[in-house]
């Protein structure tokens, strides 16, 4: 629902990440999933909230940890469902850029509202060149507004760049748990009846006399 800066309306409140309640000034919606499996079971569950830039990243190595744990016991989907989930929460979720071009532009309204007047005309600045047209316009109006009363944007830096470590971290997790169990079964087949003299073979079979 998009709000009218210059409309009678209650002042709103910015909004705040699910996760640990602050106040985000770039607020995203985000899907994580996780992928549990038994047998020929595979069931992917959504986990969508409304994010900041530090605990997205969490979110997402907690839902790849629980693939990463109990995903990959299905056939044949459990390991396909989690290699794809895995990959898509390291690299950011399941974003909705829609959602977010209206939380961003919400917070600009809300920010306008507590005076908070260089947050409000820097996300309006970046607003007019929204894929929403009606925010795009009103973001443009705005910032003309606050720009002719000589408001300076704030210089906000990026909440969400990719960090090429936590990408790797999450895809390493994926891959130990099924690397250690496969190891389990390799030491366990090959383990055997250790003679002295370091010999080792199988039981003889005994022969009737």
């Amino acid at each position: 629902m998009l709000h009218d800066p210059k409309g009678g309306r209650p002042p709103l409140d910015p909004i705040k990440c699910s996760k640990c309640a602050q106040v985000t000034t770039q607020p995203r919606f985000i899907i994580f999933r996780h992928v549990v499996s038994v047998l020929v079971l595979t069931r992917t569950t959504p986990n969508g909230g409304i994010y900041c830039g530090d605990c997205a990243p969490r979110v997402a190595f907690r839902a790849s940890a629980i693939s990463a744990v109990f995903g990959w016991w299905g056939i044949p989907w459990g390991p396909i469902n989690t290699i794809k989930e895995i990959v898509r929460n390291a690299l950011g979720g399941q974003a909705n850029a829609a959602a977010d071009e209206e939380l961003r532009w919400h917070n600009a309204v809300a920010f306008l509202d507590q005076n908070k007047l260089d947050l409000s005309i820097s996300l309006a600045q970046h607003l007019r060149a929204a894929k929403n047209t009606e925010i795009a316009n009103r973001a443009g109006e705005l910032f003309d507004h606050l720009s002719a009363s000589g408001v300076v944007p704030a210089k906000l830096h990026s909440e969400w760049s990719i960090k090429p470590t936590a990408v790797i971290g999450q895809i390493a997790l994926g891959c130990a748990i099924p690397a250690l169990a496969l190891l389990l079964v390799t030491l366990g087949g090959s383990a055997g009846i250790h003679y002295p003299g370091g010999a080792k073979a199988a039981p003889s079979v005994i022969q009737p006399n």
